[in-house]
Parts: C-alpha cells; structure tokens; sequence
C-alpha cells in the first residue's frame, strides 16, 4: 500500500520538530560561550528550519483546500454520508441515488415544495 501524504506531511514535521529543538539547543550553548561561528551556524540553521516549516504548512493548506474542494464521491454521485443514509434507510446505492434525481426533478418542476415552502 503507498504511503499516503498525511503521512509525509506528518513525518517531516516531526522530523523539522526535532531539528529545530537541536538547532535552538545549539545556538544557546554557542551563545552563552561566546562562539560568534557557532552562534551564527545555529542561528542560520534556525532560519532554515522556520523557511521548511513554511514550506510543509504551504504544502499542508494546499492538500487540505484540494480535498474539501473535492468531495468523495462514488460511481453513483453520492457523498459518504448519502452512502450511509441509503445504507441506514436499507436501500442500495444506485436506488438512492434514482431517487435523489427523482426528488430534485420533482422539486424543479413545482410538485414537491422546496424546503420550507408548503
């Protein structure tokens, strides 16, 4: 099975999680020595880590938006949760979704009122 990409995000913020904890570490301890190199290699290495973080949260928001713009749907156009109601109600999939078109056809010609108009 692949790796699905909630997972890549998820294992290279913790692994940017981890980096950034040493990075912090090290730009203290070179700090509080006084080692100008050391200061300056940890605190570049800080600003890598902080670009990387908001490249992967880029990343994140675009899979996020992509999936909401993108509803699951079968091969009959139904959302999960109109799976679920055709299965609570003890109907196939395909009956649900006929009359689903059945009830917006009715619904556009006038002989089933729309919601709240009776």
């Amino acid at each position: 099975m692949a790796i699905n990409f909630e997972q890549i995000l998820n294992t290279q913020a913790e692994r940017i999680d981890r980096e950034q904890a040493i990075a912090t570490a090290e730009l203290e301890a070179a700090r509080l020595s006084m080692d100008p190199l050391g200061t300056n290699d940890a605190a570049q290495r800080v600003l890598q880590l902080d670009a990387e973080r908001a490249a992967l949260a880029g990343r994140a928001n675009s899979y996020i938006q992509q999936r909401q713009m993108q509803p699951e749907q079968n091969k009959y156009g139904l959302s999960p949760d109109e799976i679920d109601h055709a299965r609570i109600a003890g109907v196939s999939e395909d009956v649900y979704a006929a009359q689903k078109r059945k009830l917006a056809q009715m619904r556009a010609t006038g002989e089933y009122p729309a919601f709240g108009r009776a």
